[in-house]
């Protein structure tokens, strides 16, 4: 049966929703027609400076990782600290910061929860560090990303992110935060498919 499903599964995702053809574009492209790619965005407002902003992200127990495809962190005045954590711990999860799904025919809920403002008992481990600048002359441009994807880990627990902005630019500044993200849901819904 579980050979069968793949065969199953396999010819029945080569087709795009939206034209009854196989697919040819790339997967990112795909990923959106499918409605399994999501985006958060908000605004930081008025981070004092030596001030931390901190945004949990959280992979509930039984849902896959997420593909973190880009984030963005544009600060008004450079630099500002952005420091990427993994098995950070938490008392309270703060107030939640809602994905939208980028194909609004079909809304989409992500799995993936992230919230502002956590109450962290502990930071986890680093993974990665980076300067956010601005845009202006001779400060460099906005951190796009922490190098290439990032696929979270999700082994069946909870597993908790924490990304933390500290404002050293020496004054008050906005943040614009952006981060973009997919799931890969194929293959766990089978209650469409028919079998011999």
């Amino acid at each position: 049966m579980g050979s069968q499903l793949s065969r199953i599964n396999e010819e029945t995702r080569k087709f795009d929703d939206y034209a009854y053809a196989v697919t040819t574009i790339d997967e990112e492209h795909r990923l959106t027609h499918d409605g399994y790619t999501f985006k958060i965005s908000y605004i930081v407002s008025a981070l004092v400076t030596t001030g931390e902003h901190d945004l949990l992200i959280r992979i509930p127990a039984g849902k896959g990782p997420p593909h973190i495809r880009r984030w963005r962190f544009k600060p008004t005045n450079a630099p500002c600290t952005v420091e990427f954590f993994e098995n950070a711990t938490y008392s309270a999860a703060g107030a939640a910061v809602t994905p939208v799904c980028h194909n609004r025919t079909k809304k989409t809920v992500a799995g993936t929860l992230f919230s502002t403002g956590p109450t962290i008992t502990a930071d986890g481990d680093v993974l990665d560090t980076q300067l956010a600048t601005t845009a202006a002359k001779d400060t460099g441009s906005p951190t796009d990303s922490f190098g290439e994807e990032w696929i979270f880990d999700a082994d069946g627990a909870e597993r908790v992110y924490l990304i933390r902005l500290t404002n050293t630019s020496g004054g008050n500044i906005d943040v614009g935060v952006e981060i973009f993200f997919y799931e890969l849901p194929y293959g766990k819904d089978t209650s469409s498919l028919v079998f011999d």
